[in-house]
């Protein structure tokens, strides 16, 4: 009976140690983590099974033993010693490269209008203004007066946008409407007669012109910006 009554006693009692019981549980290792990482200033993104269980502890430690606090070491001295690794999943923020950006654009000064300029209007010096900012294409931009005053505008440009060569018409060396002087050699005889240009025309191209006296038309070549020439061979 004695040996009887003594089992009963330790089956009844173990229930019993179960339930007072200082295992440590995922979930509560994971606060004390958390609570840990907060009073660092540190954000916290760890993942412990609640299920896991650890043995009892009454001496715990954490420690960083990375740069960023991605890895936790987990230690216990007391009553057991043990000790695992834990990953904290820090988000890593990208960074806009908006500098190498900025740095791979060139810094321009550059000539603009000063108010809105419609197609067709001939460039004056009070007209246009320096600025300079950022410019990812700078190929034939106009920074240089030198290179639009007197010029006609082939489309309506926006005040403070940058201007390029080719917002402005071709500077043609007759235009038309010009008067010229047609000339004609005839070996020993040369003959000059006024005409106009009806047409834009540049250096040696062929151009028709009208004979203002016979009010004949005929083609010609430029030859400079107040001759045109019958014969091509007069350039020689």
């Amino acid at each position: 009976m004695l040996i009887i009554r003594i089992l009963l006693f330790l089956f009844l009692l173990a229930p019993l140690n179960a339930i007072f019981s200082n295992e440590l549980s995922g979930v509560e290792i994971t606060k004390i983590v958390s609570v840990w990482l907060s009073e660092k200033n540190k954000a916290s993104n760890i993942n412990i099974l609640p299920e896991k269980k650890y043995p009892e502890c009454i001496d715990l430690k954490i420690r960083n033993i990375s740069t960023d606090f991605s890895l936790l070491k987990i230690n216990c001295q007391k009553p057991t010693q043990w000790s695992f690794i834990l990953r904290n999943k820090i988000k890593q923020v990208k960074k806009k490269n908006n500098e190498k950006k900025k740095i791979s654009k060139n810094l321009v000064k550059y000539l603009t209008f000063n108010s809105d300029m419609p197609k067709g209007s001939i460039v004056k010096d009070d007209d246009l203004i320096f600025l300079k900012k950022n410019i990812s294409n700078s190929r034939n931009l106009i920074v240089d007066k030198k290179d639009i005053l007197g010029k006609k505008l082939k489309r309506t440009i926006r005040f403070h946008t940058p201007i390029y060569a080719n917002n402005l018409e071709k500077e043609w060396l007759i235009r038309k409407n010009d008067e010229v002087t047609i000339e004609n050699n005839l070996g020993s005889v040369i003959i000059k007669v006024e005409g106009i240009a009806l047409e834009d025309s540049d250096y040696m191209e062929k151009i028709k012109v009208k004979n203002i006296s016979s009010g004949q038309i005929v083609n010609a070549y430029v030859k400079n910006r107040k001759k045109v020439v019958i014969n091509p061979k007069q350039f020689r």
